[in-house]
């Protein structure tokens, strides 16, 4: 074996024992992010149906406040 081909495997072996690790660490990160986007998925889902409710409420209020009887409640409220 000569020398540059001595040089040449401990070169290979260096790199490869230190990209090793690093790919290792990149399918940590990728499994992670996968969990957490389905974490957002689901907060996103709860959201939106709370979104939801609270719009249906808000259109109730709307009635009932537009609502002729409401006006007419409300200054007998405040006259008593």
């Amino acid at each position: 074996m000569s020398f540059w081909t001595a040089i040449v495997i401990i070169t290979a072996i260096s790199v490869g024992f230190g990209t090793i690790p690093e790919i290792m660490k990149q399918r940590n990160r990728s499994k992670q992010l996968g969990k957490s986007n389905e974490e957002l998925e689901q907060r996103l889902h709860t959201l939106e149906q709370q979104n939801q409710q609270l719009h249906e409420r808000v259109e109730v209020l709307e009635r009932i406040v537009t609502d002729g009887q409401y006006d007419l409640k409300e200054q007998f409220r405040k006259l008593g």
